[in-house]
């Protein structure tokens, strides 16, 4: 673990400071111990053990007929067989146009030897940029805190920059995750964000919220806007929503019938997000977003 980094954890308990014991970490104060498994990932996680937390996300799926529904589609043995083979050949190709916002990259992350502290929250081990360090929930994700984004594990004001890509649509209380991203920020370190809008519903396990570009902008308040706008346009929107009209138009009710036209007319209509390209320049783009982003720095 890379010494700037064990500089700006807590302890996600008490929020004291961590020292480096063998394969531990351990708090200063509450004296409590998080391992660092062999991957090198530091597991700072507190309260109900991950396993209850998964216990508790498939209870409410039970209660939610829509889970279900989602749930017996992404279960079915044919189905998953069709994606195994399908989503080689689909990989790169149905994923939407996105502009992100070169000024915040380059501000997070200006080059060699600026060894700042940016963490990539929920990005698993596929980190905004190689500087950045990166925090998931689980171990398989790869990445190199295993914590908890409501609970993040660093000492208040520690961090130079912080980013979330497709993570504030799953929260259940994006407010309360918002005042712990900011209380992590040191004065004068930033925020991005980014965020689907005109986007099907995706479970993980859910998807609870949507935000403008502005909703952003109030969720994060305090901090000092420093851009906001749209990431991708209606031309990824209608690339995205267009198969899943027409499979469900033809499909007649059928949900292996349904997999298999909305795979066959992704493959006809993925060039449409290529039309962002011309779009995202319009100065109308803001009517129609399949997605928004957010940059943010925190007052000095």
């Amino acid at each position: 673990m890379e010494e700037r980094l064990l500089k700006v954890l807590a302890c996600p308990a008490c929020r004291s400071g961590l020292e480096k014991k063998g394969q531990e970490l351990v708090c200063a104060s509450c004296r409590k111990g998080y391992p660092v498994n062999a991957d090198g990932q530091a597991i700072l996680l507190t309260g109900p053990r991950l396993e209850d937390l998964e216990e508790s996300a498939e209870a409410i799926r039970q209660k939610s007929s829509l889970h279900q529904f989602y749930r017996r589609h992404q279960q079915s043995r044919l189905l998953n067989t069709v994606r195994k083979i399908i989503r080689p050949l689909t990989s790169g190709i149905l994923f939407v146009y996105l502009r992100r916002s070169e000024s915040a990259l380059k501000t997070l992350f200006p080059g060699a030897g600026a060894e700042k502290v940016v963490i990539d929250v929920g990005a698993g081990n596929n980190p905004i940029h190689p500087d950045a360090f990166t925090l998931d929930l689980y171990q398989e994700s790869g990445a190199d805190i295993i914590a908890r984004i409501e609970n993040l594990p660093f000492a208040d004001n520690s961090l130079d920059g912080l980013v979330s890509c497709g993570v504030i649509e799953h929260l259940k209380n994006p407010w309360k995750t918002a005042e712990e991203m900011k209380r992590v920020v040191k004065p004068g370190g930033y925020i991005y964000a980014e965020i689907p809008l005109l986007q099907g519903i995706h479970y993980n396990p859910f998807d609870e919220q949507r935000f403008t570009p502005d909703g952003l902008e109030t969720l994060f308040q305090p901090l000092i806007t420093v851009e906001k706008g749209v990431a991708s346009g209606p031309g990824s929107a209608l690339a995205h929503l267009l198969p899943i009209w027409l499979a469900m138009i033809l499909s007649f009710r059928s949900k292996i019938l349904y997999e298999m036209l909305f795979l066959f007319f992704s493959w006809i209509t993925f060039p449409i997000k290529y039309t962002d390209f011309f779009l995202l320049n319009h100065p109308e783009i803001h009517r129609a977003p399949f997605g928004v982003y957010y940059f943010g720095r925190k007052q000095s």
